[in-house]
C-alpha cells in the first residue's frame, strides 16, 4: 500500500509539469511578424541636444529730446518733461535753437545761440544729453568750436563760411572722445587766370594744419 502511495505520488507531479508546460504556448505559434515594422537599433548621442537659442541685437532706448522757450528762459525736456532750465538773459532766436547728436552718442543735444549779434556766422554753446543723469551738461568740446554746426555723418561735423576772397568748408572730426579739426577745404576764383581753385588742407594729430592738394 505505501508502495503504491509512493508511486502515485511522482506520477501525478509528472502529470502537472507536462499540464503546466502545454499551457505555455510559443510566441512563434501565434505571432505573425509581417504584423509589425522592424526598425533598426539606434544609438542615442553621448551629449545632449542644445536648445535652439534666438539672438536679438541690442538698441539704445529713444529718448525723445526736446525744448521749450519760457520767456528767457530754456526748458530741456525729455519725452515730455522738464528736467532742466537754462536761465538767459536775452531771448534765443528759435530759428537758431538746433537739436541733433553732435557728440555722436546715440542720443540729441540742443545748440543754444548767443544773443544775435547780426554777423552770419552763429556763436553759441552745446548742451549734451547725460543719458545716465537724465540732463544736460555744457560741452566743452564743442566749445573749442562755439558756433552751430552741421552733422555730416561718420563722426564729422561741418561748417561753412566765407571772406571777401574765398568759401570755406571746415570738417571736424571726433576721435577718442575729443573732438579735432579734420579738413579744410577752400575754393575761390585767382585774379591771375580767373580760374576757380581748390585747395585741401589736413591736419596732423597735434593739430599741425598742411596741404593735401591743390587744383
Amino acid at each position: 500500500m505505501k508502495k503504491s502511495i509512493f508511486l502515485i505520488i511522482p506520477i501525478l507531479l509528472l502529470l502537472m509539469l507536462i499540464s503546466c508546460g502545454n499551457n505555455e504556448k510559443n510566441p512563434e505559434d501565434y505571432v505573425r511578424t509581417e504584423n509589425f515594422k522592424v526598425f533598426p537599433e539606434y544609438t542615442l548621442p553621448q551629449s545632449p541636444i542644445e536648445p535652439e537659442t534666438t539672438t536679438t541685437t541690442a538698441t539704445s532706448d529713444s529718448r525723445v529730446i526736446s525744448y521749450n522757450l519760457n520767456g528767457t528762459n530754456v526748458e530741456f525736456m525729455v519725452n515730455g518733461e522738464i528736467v532742466d532750465t537754462l536761465k538767459l538773459e536775452y531771448t534765443p532766436d528759435t530759428n537758431n535753437i538746433v537739436v541733433g547728436d553732435f557728440n555722436y552718442d546715440n542720443y540729441n543735444d540742443i545748440f543754444i545761440p548767443y544773443e544775435n549779434s547780426g554777423s552770419s556766422t552763429i556763436y553759441g554753446d552745446y548742451y549734451c544729453y547725460i543719458p545716465i543723469e537724465n540732463n544736460f551738461t555744457k560741452s566743452n568740446e564743442l566749445a573749442k568750436v562755439g558756433r552751430i554746426l552741421t552733422i555730416d555723418g561718420d563722426s564729422i561735423l561741418s561748417e561753412k563760411y566765407d571772406d571777401t576772397y574765398k568759401n570755406y568748408l571746415m570738417e571736424y572730426k571726433w576721435t577718442n572722445g575729443k573732438l579735432n579739426p579734420f579738413r579744410k577745404t577752400e575754393t575761390y576764383t585767382s585774379t591771375e587766370d580767373y580760374q576757380e581753385h581748390t585747395n585741401i588742407y589736413a591736419y596732423t594729430e597735434d593739430g599741425s594744419e598742411y596741404l593735401e592738394s591743390s587744383t
